[in-house]
């Protein structure tokens, strides 16, 4: 109860189906899924199968920024089998270099949605604009 939401459980594709309907007089459903490992076949496929169940209007990959580029760059080239619209930029707030999510995003060309520089929900969680990047850059940006 992070978000002060309602919150369910989806232990296969089929819950989720199920769960969605209940939720059918609901503006928005945020739908959250475990970390999963860009190298397994079984994960990605498994992850395949939440996505389509769900029908979502919008997938987004939620990312590390405090790691290599080559590391994200793979990770969204892996996830890329799952069709994602955008990025979430997490753990901003564990670098002092901000580039490599922004240039994910212009590689793979798909926007850079939300930012988050902490462990607090929703209060670390914000749009992810020019104005807040610039923020981050210049080292004027506190909690989102």
């Amino acid at each position: 109860d992070i978000i002060s939401v309602p919150l369910d459980v989806a232990y296969a594709p089929e819950d989720l189906r199920a769960l969605l309907a209940q939720h059918a007089d609901k503006a928005l459903v945020l739908i959250d899924t475990p970390g999963r490992s860009q190298h397994s076949t079984a994960q990605l496929a498994e992850l395949r199968a939440y996505v389509r169940a769900a029908e979502p209007c919008e997938v987004l990959l939620t990312v590390a920024g405090n790691v290599r580029q080559r590391d994200l760059v793979d990770v969204a080239e892996r996830f890329s089998r799952v069709s994602y619209d955008g990025l979430v930029a997490t753990k901003l707030d564990e670098t002092r270099t901000y580039g490599a999510p922004l240039n994910l995003a212009h590689h793979i060309g798909v926007p850079l949605t939300y930012l988050t520089t902490g462990q607090n929900v929703p209060q670390d969680l914000a749009v992810a604009t020019a104005e807040r990047f610039c923020d981050l850059l210049l080292g004027e940006a506190g909690p989102c």
